[in-house]
């Protein structure tokens, strides 16, 4: 969780992926701490935030879900609850440079994940 920037504001944001995500939004996958969590953001004025990627992933789970049977009448409303969450979408032309760094300061294998914690860390 980072701080915003500005001095003295007491607000806070969060960046999220898309496993926390589904995990919230999946009737199969719900978990009940993470519903928790959200709840709290929600009651302490947490800005949740992710990058396009966020809504790259989720988008194509759920359709995949839904292609290839797993989900079936839940579909459409399981697309909408993720609209519906309000997940505030925050994305810098340099993301993918500050990703391609912290990939290489924690030497991981791919650099997708490091679009998360770059965006996270803005």
């Amino acid at each position: 969780m980072t701080s915003d920037p500005s001095p003295g504001s007491a607000s806070k944001r969060v960046c999220i992926d898309a496993s926390l995500v589904l995990h919230l939004i999946l009737p199969d996958e719900r978990d009940s701490s993470i519903e928790s969590l959200w709840i709290q953001w929600g009651a302490t004025g947490v800005e949740v935030i992710g990058p396009a990627l966020l809504y790259a992933e989720v988008t194509s789970v759920i359709r995949l879900r839904v292609a290839t049977g797993r989900l079936t009448d839940e579909g459409e409303a399981t697309f909408a609850a993720f609209n519906a969450l309000g997940i505030l979408w925050v994305d810098r032309d340099d993301l993918h440079i500050h990703a391609w760094r912290l990939a290489q300061q924690f030497q991981t294998h791919r650099a997708y994940d490091m679009i998360y914690v770059a965006l996270g860390a803005t």
